[in-house]
């Protein structure tokens, strides 16, 4: 089974989201932040009370996972390390982090390449695996 973005995904995502989101406002009785909307539109279930601080667990089900090239090379070794043949989630790998901005584009992109080329490499080559 091939994990990515489809047309079908992203419907239920979206269709969970306002489901949860329409859910949770009832129960606060008032708007909602943009975090709140964010986490209660991952919420597995809604309760039907307004949560204590400090006394409530939530359970969250994610519906992507963003990886980063610093903190993206960790992840991809532990995911190495247990083995694992797939991801459960649509997974992306964004390398951002490791370009300067000192000079302009192509010079700073270009001393990226060279600076961190084994990096961008690395997660090149397990994100293609995975």
């Amino acid at each position: 089974m091939e994990i990515g973005t489809t047309p079908e995904l992203v419907t239920h995502v979206y269709k969970k989201l306002q489901e949860n989101i329409q859910k949770y406002r009832k129960v606060i009785g008032r708007p909602l932040t943009l975090t709140e909307k964010i986490l209660a539109g991952h919420f597995d279930q809604v309760c039907d009370k307004n949560l204590d601080v400090g006394k409530n667990y939530v359970f969250l089900i994610p519906d992507r996972v963003a990886l980063q090239d610093v903190t993206g090379q960790m992840v991809m070794l532990q995911f190495m390390q247990a083995e694992l043949k797939q991801t459960t989630l649509p997974t992306t790998v964004h390398c951002d982090h490791l370009i300067r901005a000192q000079v302009e584009g192509d010079t700073d992109m270009k001393i990226a390449l060279d600076e961190n080329s084994e990096v961008f490499k690395f997660l090149q080559s397990a994100a293609g695996k995975y």
